[in-house]
C-alpha cells in the first residue's frame, strides 16, 4: 500500500516542482545580448522608421533591466547601440526564426512587457519539455526513476540557463522533442510535421529533419511521395528563411576556399571542446554499439541521425554552443534512458502507478 501511495504522488509532486522551478527561473532571467534584436522584431510597427524602433528597443531595455545588467549588456556592442543603420544590418541573423519571434510578439500583444516577451517562450518551453520527457519516460520505467531522470535534465546547467534566455533554443528543443517522440511512437506524419515546424524556429533543424526523412523512407515508414513532399517543404522553408536574406552562402561557408574553411574549422575546435557535443556523441555511439547487438531499429537509426546532426552542423558552420544542439542532446538522452530502463524494468505501461 505504501509503495502505491508513494507512486501516486510522484507525478503531481514532479509537476508542481517543475512549475515552481520555472517560476523561480522566470524571476531571474538571463539577459543575453540577443535580446536587443529580438526586441526590435517584437515591438516593430508597420510604417514606423527603424530609427524610432531602435530608440524604443534601448529605452524598453533600460526601463526593464537592472541598471548594472543594462550597462554590461549594451556595452558589448556600443556601435550597434549608437548606429541604427549598423543595428539594422545584423537584423537578418535574427529575423530568420519567425516561429520564435511570432510567439514573442504574441506575448507582447497580450500585455507582456517587451523584454519579458522575449524570454517567456523559453521558460514556458522549459516547463513543457520537462512534462513531455516525464510522460514519455513513464512508458519505460516507474514514476520515481522517471521523475529523477527528468530532474537531472531540468537541473543541468544547460537547461537552467536556456530557460532564462531571450532565444529560440528552448522552444526549438520543445517542438523537436515532441516531434521525435511522436515518430518513436509510430505517429510518423504528425511527428514529421512538428519537426518541419522546428525549422521555422531554428533553420538548422533541417539537418535532423532531412536525416530522419531518409531513415523513415529506408525503413518504409513513409512513402516515396511523402518523403519527396517533405524534402520540398524543407527546401522551400530554407529558401524563404535564408535565401531572401542571402544567408545560405554565409551559413554554409560556400564562398570560402578550402584553406579558409580549414582555418575556420580549427578556430571553432575550442567551442567544440567547451560544449557537451563530444561527450554526447560518445554516449550515442555507445548506445548504438549496445543496441545493434540485439536490434537495429528506429531508435538506433535516430541515434545515428542525432550524431550526424551534431557533426554536420559543426562541419557546415564550425562553431557550436550547447544551446544549438539541445534537441540532439535530448534525443540521445531519451534513447539512452529507454535502453537502460527496458533492460531493467521491461515495458511499463504509462497508465500504471
Amino acid at each position: 500500500m505504501i509503495p502505491h501511495i508513494r507512486s501516486s504522488i510522484v507525478t503531481p509532486t514532479l509537476l508542481i516542482g517543475l512549475l515552481v522551478l520555472s517560476l523561480v527561473l522566470a524571476r531571474r532571467p538571463y539577459y543575453n545580448w540577443d535580446m536587443f534584436p529580438y526586441l526590435a522584431i517584437v515591438i516593430a510597427q508597420p510604417g514606423l522608421p527603424f530609427d524610432s524602433t531602435h530608440r524604443e528597443v534601448y529605452r524598453a531595455a533600460r526601463d526593464e533591466l537592472p541598471v548594472q545588467d543594462f550597462q554590461a549588456i549594451s556595452s558589448r556592442q556600443p556601435k550597434l547601440m549608437e548606429d541604427p543603420a549598423a543595428f539594422l544590418e545584423i537584423m537578418k541573423y535574427f529575423s530568420i526564426k519567425p516561429g520564435y519571434t511570432w510567439l514573442a510578439r504574441g506575448f507582447y500583444h497580450l500585455g507582456a512587457k517587451p523584454v519579458m516577451s522575449t524570454w517567456l517562450p523559453s521558460v514556458i518551453s522549459y516547463f513543457l519539455v520537462g512534462v513531455l520527457v516525464y510522460f514519455h519516460a513513464r512508458r519505460h520505467a516507474p514514476p520515481m526513476p522517471s521523475a529523477l531522470f527528468v530532474m537531472i535534465i531540468a537541473l543541468s546547467p544547460q537547461f537552467l540557463n536556456l530557460a532564462r534566455y531571450s532565444s529560440p533554443d528552448m522552444l526549438c528543443a520543445l517542438v523537436s522533442t515532441a516531434g521525435t517522440i511522436l515518430v518513436l511512437r509510430s505517429l510518423t506524419i504528425p511527428g514529421l510535421a512538428l519537426l518541419t515546424m522546428a525549422v521555422w524556429i531554428r533553420p538548422d533543424s533541417a539537418i535532423f529533419l532531412m536525416l530522419t526523412v531518409g531513415i523513415l523512407w529506408i525503413m518504409k515508414q513513409i512513402t516515396w511521395y511523402q518523403g519527396t513532399v517533405l524534402v520540398f517543404l524543407t527546401a522551400a522553408s530554407l529558401w524563404l528563411l535564408l535565401g531572401n536574406t542571402s544567408l545560405i552562402n554565409e551559413y554554409l561557408l560556400l564562398d570560402y576556399s578550402l584553406s579558409d574553411h580549414w582555418a575556420a574549422f580549427r578556430t571553432g575546435l575550442g567551442s567544440l571542446f567547451q560544449s557537451l557535443t563530444l561527450p554526447m556523441i560518445a554516449l550515442a555511439l555507445g548506445m548504438i554499439y549496445f543496441r545493434q547487438s540485439y536490434a537495429i531499429d528506429l531508435r538506433t537509426w535516430l541515434l545515428a541521425a542525432a550524431v550526424g546532426t551534431l557533426l554536420l552542423r559543426y562541419f557546415l558552420h564550425p562553431f557550436t554552443e550547447d544551446r544549438f544542439n539541445l534537441p540532439a542532446y535530448l534525443l540521445i538522452s531519451l534513447v539512452a534512458w529507454e535502453t537502460m530502463a527496458q533492460r531493467h524494468y521491461g515495458e511499463v505501461s504509462a497508465t500504471k502507478s
